[in-house]
């Protein structure tokens, strides 16, 4: 399991500005039945700590001298320019209660249908929402493609391997990846700007030249 320091927090509104330029990142942890608490934990160790983890593997935060206590991530927010994060969500949890979470998808196998008819994967989803106790969560479930063999075969939620104590919160039939014909997209010839022109000119000078013998008529 791994593990996230944190400090708290006494900085908020723009003071966090000056705190995100020293490379801490703005947090708070909270939970049901748990005191939220504002804090500030070093943004590379974060980073390094949600390639781990992800959004559905518990992690250990210490905050301070405090016995760690067992968080998930929850949400983040970024700079809508840098990309950057800029504040982080923490959801402390009771070991004992269910929690739903998202949890991510990795595609595996191959198809035949890909391989040898040269079908397209549409992959509809990337992650699943489900329910589990904390210690069942998992970073990834993996689906396999080996089934997808025809054109218009599709993997179903319920065709998933779902890991022991782990409920997914969607409809059976919902789908998570499928095989489509490629179609090719015919693409019309562009109408060169100077031929354009040339046409309008073409034009005008006829109708000048018609105007001109209806005068001279």
């Amino acid at each position: 399991m791994t593990s996230l320091k944190a400090k708290i927090r006494v900085t908020s509104g723009r003071q966090n500005s000056a705190l995100r330029r020293s490379d801490w990142l703005p947090a708070i942890v909270y939970g049901k039945g748990f005191e939220a608490k504002k804090l500030q934990v070093e943004y590379n160790p974060f980073v390094k700590v949600l390639k781990l983890s992800g959004y559905s593997r518990l992690v250990d935060l210490e905050i301070e001298n405090d016995k760690p206590v067992k968080v998930l991530i929850q949400d983040i927010q970024k700079h809508p320019v840098t990309d950057r994060f800029i504040h982080v969500d923490l959801r402390q949890v009771n070991l004992n209660e269910k929690v739903e979470s998202k949890i991510a998808l990795k595609f595996v196998g191959e198809s035949q249908a890909v391989k040898e008819l040269k079908a397209v994967l549409v992959r509809k989803l990337t992650s699943i929402h489900v329910e589990a106790l904390p210690m069942d969560l998992v970073a990834e479930i993996e689906v396999d493609l080996g089934s997808l063999k025809k054109f218009g075969d599709h993997i179903l939620i319920k065709d998933i391997k779902l890991p022991k104590g782990i409920e997914v919160k969607a409809k059976p039939d919902d789908i998570v990846a499928g095989v489509s014909e490629f179609v090719e997209e015919k693409v019309e010839t562009p109408v060169v700007e100077s031929d354009a022109v040339a046409s309008v000119g073409a034009s005008v000078e006829k109708k000048k030249e018609e105007g001109e013998e209806g005068a001279e008529g």
